[in-house]
């Protein structure tokens, strides 16, 4: 099974707690700078991610805070799973293929 997952953005000032995975790269705060991913969590954020070519791109509020390439092919994207160690909650999502076509859209309404 190929993995991406990514953390929610992080409370500034504990980005030594953020971590992330894409492909066959691991990175956490306490070996690398993940300060890009300290925001105020008490107000929505909008978390982008963007995969194509074997890069891959983190968007937080349209501004690009992780740019990553990778070797593993993530393979066909089969599932979407939240998890939050603390605090978190998500209000909308939306996934498009290569195309720009939306495949999958839930604001939770």
């Amino acid at each position: 099974m190929k993995r991406i997952s990514f953390g929610s953005p992080i409370k500034k000032g504990c980005e030594y707690y953020a971590d992330y995975k894409i492909g066959e790269i691991y990175a956490n705060g306490k070996n690398n700078d993940l300060s890009l991913l300290g925001c105020n969590v008490f107000e929505w954020q909008n978390l982008e991610f963007s995969a194509h070519q074997k890069q891959a791109e983190v968007k937080l509020n349209g501004k690009p805070i992780i740019h990553q390439k990778y070797v593993q092919d993530f393979g066909k994207m089969v599932g979407i799973i939240y998890t939050f160690d603390g605090l978190g909650s998500v209000d909308f999502i939306s996934v498009s293929g290569a195309d720009g076509k939306i495949v999958y859209r839930d604001d939770f309404e």
